[in-house]
């Protein structure tokens, strides 16, 4: 692991399992388990995701 798996925003519908790894060249890949599917999908009021303007 580059970053030991933990958890972010605990108790909150953004909950997520997530770690990081390095590959073989140095690239670092991010994997994430959401608890629930709306934090994927349906969550757009919450300035902690997401980018902060739209995209054109």
């Amino acid at each position: 692991f580059y970053q030991q798996p933990r958890v972010r925003f605990p108790g909150t519908s953004l909950e997520h399992h997530t770690f990081f790894l390095e590959d073989p060249s140095g690239n670092l890949l991010e994997f994430k388990h959401y608890l629930h599917e709306s934090a994927i999908f349906g969550e757009q009021g919450s300035s902690e995701i997401g980018d902060s303007s739209p995209l054109d």
